[in-house]
Parts: C-alpha cells; structure tokens; sequence
C-alpha cells in the first residue's frame, strides 16, 4: 500500500440561493428562489405617507399665505381711506383758513377806512382851528 492509495472517498455539494430582493419606485419586493415567489413591501407606504403629508403640508402653506395676504390687503385699503379722509379733513380746514383771511382783509380794509377818516378829520380840524 503506497501512499497515495486508499478507498475512502468524499463529495461536497454546494447549493447557492440568490435571494436578491428587486423592488420597484411603488415600494413592492420581489424575491425568489427555485421553489418560492415572496412579494414584500419594503417601507410599509412611508414614502407615500410622506409626499401625502408634504402635499397636506403645501396645501396649509397656501391658505396661510392667502389669509395673511388678504389681511395686507384689508390694511392697505383701510390706509387708503384713511388718507383720503385726512385729505378731505385738511382740505376744509384749508378752505375754512381761507375764507377766514378774506374775511379778515375786509375788516382789516374798514379798520383802516375809520383810521383814514379820523387822520383827515383831524387834519381837517386843525387846517380849521
């Protein structure tokens, strides 16, 4: 019996499995081996729980943005009125100041008449006496 001789033998097998998930953009896992089809979902529906939530969160953004709009609208239009009412006010009290000048140019005209009457009378008189 030499060294290389003897009568025992042995085998090996090997066996792969490829159990590689392929999903797709719905978030579905498919999977195989020889024998077995597994379909799986591989975030349970966050990513679409999430562009729901971010379009529910958009939506707010938007009628918080149009009430605060309308409300710069509503106080631009009160300070419209409000200047026009200032506008009015000053200009009667313009008016009014006016028309109290020209009264007072009337008296002022006749306050100086009665001055002229009594210098010329008074001259008069002295001319005279």
């Amino acid at each position: 019996m030499g060294f290389f001789d003897s009568n025992s033998s042995s085998s090996s097998s090997t066996t792969n499995i490829d159990k590689r998930l392929v999903t797709d953009n719905g978030s579905t896992g498919i999977s195989s081996d020889s024998s077995t089809f597994n379909i799986s979902n591989t975030d349970n529906g966050a990513v679409v729980a999430a562009l729901n939530s971010s379009t529910l969160n958009f939506a707010t953004l938007m009628d918080t943005v149009k009430v605060l709009g309308q409300g710069a609208v509503n106080s631009l239009q009160a300070n419209v009125a409000l200047a026009k009412e200032l506008s009015g006010t000053s200009q009667a009290a313009y008016t009014d100041a006016a028309s109290q000048a020209s009264g007072n140019k009337s008296l002022m005209y006749g306050v100086l008449a009665v001055l002229a009457m009594i210098a010329l009378s008074m001259t008069l008189k002295k001319k005279a006496g």
